[in-house]
């Protein structure tokens, strides 16, 4: 069975669950049948009538909740109604083996019946309203998550990465993970605060496509420097001229502290080198 869904996503039930549902169905019929003749007293003709309004009622209630998940509305209501239906008949069979005289075994296993069913029905059905909803753009699409052996080995750099993930959907495992390390090395490094609210705000900028501003956390802040802002604005100077020196000559450090020097005479050899490392790590 398929059904046709926005974006041309369907729900595919496999027959196996067509058996199980029917298997589900015979059960609970006969369940409900011997309680309502022999229990209550009910004439066969009207146990029968009782039996099919149940047995309807479940699964046009069932077919109402996948129809108004397809059309990308909220099923919830009826969601609510079949898993009370179902509540009913796995108590009405538990029940009924117990006055039968069977082992409590027998009552678990068949009230067991509604509750797998309905339970795969509801997990599909909650697929059908994701895809529909992610085809027609009123819910992101999934996140990227760390795997295991991350969380094992690299909790906070998972924990990070994942923060990353759910403020930016389009990012990968492995970008996550990158952009997630660049920054706790910058972090652990860092010893100024206007450092830090400067390099959050490199990290937006890195999120929305920009450039990585490469900032020399390692060089303190000059007496003159109100709020660090000249000095950063310096090495961010000094960093965008070692890049398109990097263009002209090379990743040679020689050539590359030579050929900036003919702007910033006093730059130090370290700064150029530091700023080369960043690069090649990038």
């Amino acid at each position: 069975m398929t059904t046709t869904t926005h974006g041309n996503r369907g729900a595919k039930f496999s027959p196996l669950f067509f058996a199980l549902a029917g298997i589900t169905l015979a059960l609970a019929s006969w369940g409900y049948f011997d309680l309502f003749t022999r229990h209550a007293g009910m004439p066969p003709w009207l146990a029968l009538f009782a039996v099919g309004g149940l047995d309807l009622a479940a699964v046009l209630i069932g077919k109402h909740a996948l129809t108004v998940a397809q059309d990308g509305d909220s099923s919830a209501p009826w969601n609510a109604a079949l898993l009370l239906l179902t509540a009913l008949g796995s108590y009405a069979q538990f029940e009924h083996a117990a006055l039968n005289g069977d082992a409590v075994a027998i009552g678990v296993v068949s009230a067991a019946f509604p509750i797998v069913t309905v339970g795969l029905f509801e997990g599909q059905l909650r697929r059908v309203y994701r895809l529909q909803g992610r085809a027609a753009g009123r819910l992101a699409q999934p996140r990227a998550s760390m795997d295991l052996v991350t969380w094992l080995f690299y909790r906070r750099l998972a924990f990070r990465a994942t923060q990353l993930a759910v403020l930016d959907r389009g990012l990968d495992q492995d970008t996550a993970l990158m952009i997630a390390e660049r920054q706790l090395v910058l972090e652990a490094e860092a010893s100024q605060k206007p450092q830090r609210r400067r390099m959050r705000r490199t990290y937006t900028a890195e999120l929305e496509g920009g450039e990585l501003e490469d900032l020399d956390i390692h060089t303190p802040p000059g007496p003159d420097d109100e709020d660090n802002g000249g000095g950063l604005r310096r090495r961010g100077e000094i960093a965008a001229a070692v890049r398109t020196s990097v263009g002209r000559v090379g990743h040679n450090l020689e050539d590359v502290l030579t050929d900036v020097r003919t702007s910033y005479p006093d730059v130090e050899r370290d700064t150029v080198r530091k700023t080369l490392a960043r690069l090649a790590a990038s």
